[in-house]
């Protein structure tokens, strides 16, 4: 989470801002961006969103930012959100902004899924209806761009999630893992005796599906996918590695890497900070 360098010291109204960049090929953005909250009673100051201790808006992203104003302008509406078009490759795919409001705890989904670039880099966005995020197409969408990428151990290897504790490594050693486990199981199986009378389950063409092989297929699963499951949840909740760092005076250090948090977690931290304000 970031703390935006323009928030005014004595601020009291917090909004959680989540963005997240599309995935498609060039989607992230080196611009500037920029972004106003437009409420019924008015709106907000132009507020930068940037962090100078990491890169923010890469392809594939999820930022989170804090942003704090003096005090509430209602209910929000719109959000306006625009780019200066700087850097080396400034345009942008922007996939949905949700703003969490940490007093009211009240959430605004934004859906976004456009570019921003050239003359179009700055758009006005509603804020999306109760049916259009439960619809199919929205579900269907958000399910697939992070269940392939993260869920599914072959296609993860390719494009992983940004700042996952499960690295590419380790995919690699499940994916390794799944296929010994596969060749191995193959030959337990090997010059197996066919048993003429066994029953067709089906039938396409030439090929035939009989229940003898059926069966092989059902134990080999029961054999492989329970010793594959274990790893993988072991690499998932294993925890990253804290390795020493030497300072200027050659002494080792060790560094602490910081636990990964959900969105709740962080909702619910920040809003117990803003109730203990005076």
């Amino acid at each position: 989470m970031t703390l935006l360098e323009n928030n005014h010291p004595c601020a009291m109204y917090n909004y959680l801002v989540n963005v997240q960049t599309g995935h498609r090929r060039g989607a992230g953005t080196t611009a500037k961006v920029m972004v106003t909250l437009q409420c019924t009673e008015g709106q907000s100051e132009p507020y930068n969103l940037s962090d100078p201790e990491k890169p923010v808006f890469e392809r594939g992203g999820v930022d989170v930012f804090l942003l704090s104003m003096p005090f509430c302008l209602g209910e929000l509406q719109n959000i306006d959100i625009s780019h200066d078009n700087s850097g080396g490759s400034p345009d942008w795919y922007l996939d949905r902004i949700t703003v969490q409001d940490l007093q009211t705890h009240e959430v605004t989904y934004f859906l976004c899924s456009t570019w921003l670039r050239g003359e179009t880099c700055r758009r006005n966005f509603n804020s999306a209806k109760t049916n259009e995020i439960a619809s199919f197409g929205n579900i269907f969408q958000t399910r697939t761009s992070s269940g392939f990428r993260d869920e599914h151990i072959w296609v993860s290897v390719v494009d992983p999630p940004r700042r996952s504790p499960f690295t590419r490594v380790q995919r690699v050693s499940c994916c390794m893992s799944l296929l010994l486990c596969t060749m191995a199981i193959n030959i337990m199986f090997w010059n197996l005796p066919v048993d003429e009378e066994s029953p067709v389950l089906l039938k396409i063409g030439s090929f035939e599906l009989k229940w003898q092989e059926f069966m092989v297929a059902i134990e080999s699963g029961l054999f492989m996918f329970p010793i594959n499951i274990l790893i993988i949840t072991i690499f998932r909740h294993i925890k990253p590695r804290i390795l020493p760092n030497k300072d200027k005076a050659g002494t080792s250090k060790k560094t602490t890497s910081a636990a990964a948090v959900s969105m709740n977690t962080i909702i619910k931290v920040l809003a117990q900070v803003v109730l203990k304000k005076p």
